[in-house]
């Protein structure tokens, strides 16, 4: 039988042999679920981080995150739950009102883990603005 250097047979029985290869770097035949080279997927990192802020009503506010990493997915909380549909790198609430008052974060994630951002306070106040605040 011919082994890879650094492949150790650990069970042998018949035809059949269990090694168990060392696989290191980017590359390696059959490290990794199959030959060819692989990319390391590293887990995401915040790069900026969302901000605290006051709006007033019937504003449009919005929050955003800036992250490093492959295949990035992101998902908003507010008070702890997840807001449908808030998946995006920012979040955005057009016509804010008193009740969007809260802690806001968010949770960045690839195939090689999570990151969450730092929790901020979103403060909408009931003067009655108009414009935009943005945040980042």
């Amino acid at each position: 039988m011919n082994h890879r250097p650094g492949a150790r047979i650990l069970r042998q029985t018949g035809m059949f042999a269990v090694l168990l290869m060392l696989c290191f770097g980017i590359g390696v035949v059959g490290c990794g679920g199959g030959g060819g080279s692989s990319a390391t997927v590293t887990a995401p990192t915040i790069t900026a981080q969302p901000t605290s802020q006051t709006a007033s009503v019937e504003t449009t506010v919005s929050m955003g995150v800036a992250a490093s990493g492959s295949g990035l997915s992101y998902q908003w909380y507010k008070d702890t739950v997840a807001i449908s549909g808030a998946t995006g790198a920012t979040y955005s609430i057009t016509g804010a009102a008193t009740t969007d008052s809260g802690t806001y974060y968010v949770i960045v994630t690839n195939s090689a883990g999570s990151v969450q951002s730092n929790s901020v306070t979103l403060t909408v106040s009931a003067t009655t603005g108009s414009g935009t605040v943005t945040v980042q």
